[in-house]
């Protein structure tokens, strides 16, 4: 008989959780098909215009974070699924909007949330999925959840063009007496 996927650790599931958890036909350690159950905490989704030598264009940027309290750690399991959907970073531009997906983060702290913890750390991933923390303050969590610091490195960044372009056509009379457009063509 199939085993149900594994009893939540901490807090209490959402109904449709219970039933998921709860059924047989979606077994967690059984079967061609084992099913691994992980709430996600928190998508956070910025919508920005970024403006720079080319112009204005609109951005909008992603990343998921998980938060454990009170010293919680990923088991296995989350920690696993939490990596596949980091390797799924990037950004794509759709119907002229860049998106960019950042990654999955982890904020770990003591207590229950950046008020009332005395430590706070960020945390990501390394290519061998162990995670890599680092003490931050309540100000780093809110530069890092508007998208002021690379979550990866902490750094202070823009969005800006890594590779800047644009094209400017100017009109410059020939020696013949006659206007043409030239086209310059900028690059980074």
């Amino acid at each position: 008989m199939a085993e149900t996927t594994k009893t939540r650790t901490w807090g209490e599931d959402t109904d449709f959780l219970k039933w998921v958890r709860l059924n047989k036909l979606l077994p967690s350690r059984e079967g061609d098909t084992r099913i691994s159950v992980q709430d996600v905490d928190v998508i956070f989704h910025a919508f920005q215009i970024v403006v720079d030598s080319i112009g204005s264009r609109d951005v909008q940027v992603t990343m998921d974070v998980e938060v454990k309290c009170y010293g919680g750690r990923p088991d296995y399991a989350q920690r696993n699924t939490l990596w596949g959907r980091n390797l799924f970073t990037g950004s794509k531009k759709v119907n002229g909007i860049t998106i960019i997906h950042q990654g999955t983060y982890f904020l770990f702290l003591d207590k229950t949330d950046p008020v009332n913890s005395r430590k706070m750390q960020w945390g990501c991933f390394n290519d061998d999925k162990s995670i890599e923390e680092k003490n931050i303050d309540e100000k780093t969590l809110i530069e890092l959840l508007k998208f002021e610091r690379d979550p990866r490195t902490m750094r202070h960044h823009h969005l800006r063009r890594h590779h800047l372009t644009g094209e400017i056509a100017i009109q410059v009379w020939e020696p013949l007496g006659f206007p043409a457009i030239h086209r310059i063509r900028h690059s980074s």
